[in-house]
């Protein structure tokens, strides 16, 4: 048994070192993009006037990167999208991350000027987790009943294992241990989104370091979703760190300036997943403990 957990150690960290080769150590969104603006307070307040929606972008494990160039570009295009990146401290538990993304949440949603119709979440990778886990602290707790947001919000999470990788099986659902060691685990189910949040998945495809199934276990498995959210795979031909552009200018496309939409052919069965074919944030837009 310790041979082979140690084994499954060892894929994990063969897996881990492969997707490092493709973006790199960690380091601060400030490092390696100091024209991008952080998620503070002050870029709220500060919007483009030409804005009316929201786009944060939440970069993976291993911190803002290459990956994100092409989507900065499509993003540019459109004076009626402003955009901040949000970053998180990948060492710290799912839950812990999530309940801080929750609170980062409802703080952009009272600060944002009035004519910001709505806000998108683009998390990318590991930060798919974090921003699932963040649905269930969008509502203060005397405020389970109501509408925890004055705006709708669409939470995309792209390349994200939300099933988990699969290496050890059990136990599940390990949310308060640090992330990076129960990224190789699994996961069973995400909490249910409030009313006036919409989740999107699209997963990336076996090629991805991240996705490759282990036995029967598959990454991407949208059972584990919670209900409502809309499953969507990607084109075989899009990568771990190639998607993003492609993914930003189709939710320009869908939404070009209305409601958001509810993509076609999804299914609508209740309770289910509908399935289809550093900038760091800084102390003044930190939550307090």
């Amino acid at each position: 048994m310790c041979a082979a957990r140690n084994l499954r150690c060892w894929i994990l960290c063969t897996a881990l070192v492969g997707l490092s080769s493709l973006t790199g150590c960690f380091a601060p969104v400030a490092q390696r993009c100091p024209d991008c603006t952080e998620l503070t307070v002050s870029a709220l307040r500060h919007l483009p006037p030409t804005a009316n929606r929201l786009f944060i972008l939440i970069p993976g494990l291993l911190g803002y990167g290459w990956e994100w160039n092409p989507a900065q570009i499509v993003l540019a295009r459109h004076p009626e999208v402003a955009v901040v990146v949000y970053s998180w401290q990948p060492w710290l538990s799912v839950a812990r991350s999530g309940e801080e993304l929750g609170r980062v949440l409802r703080r952009v949603d009272r600060l944002l000027p009035l004519h910001i119709r709505d806000v998108t979440v683009i998390a990318h990778s590991a930060a798919g987790m974090v921003a699932l886990q963040a649905m269930a602290h969008l509502s203060p707790p005397h405020r389970l009943q109501q509408r925890p947001l004055r705006r709708p919000l669409r939470i995309v999470a792209v390349g994200a294992p939300l099933a988990g990788m699969g290496f050890y099986p059990d136990p599940p659902d390990l949310r308060n241990t640090p992330l990076p060691m129960v990224l190789g685990g699994r996961f069973t189910h995400w909490p249910t989104p409030a009313t006036g949040v919409r989740i999107d998945v699209f997963p990336t495809g076996p090629d991805d370091p991240v996705m490759r199934p282990i036995g029967a276990h598959n990454p991407a498995d949208p059972r584990v979703l919670p209900p409502g959210a809309h499953f969507r795979p990607l084109p075989a031909d899009l990568g771990h760190n190639s998607a993003l552009g492609w993914l930003c200018q189709l939710l320009l496309d869908e939404d070009p300036g209305g409601e958001v939409p509810s993509p076609p052919l999804s299914l609508s069965l209740p309770g289910a997943a509908s399935t289809e074919g550093p900038l760091t944030h800084g102390p003044d837009v930190r939550p307090q403990p």
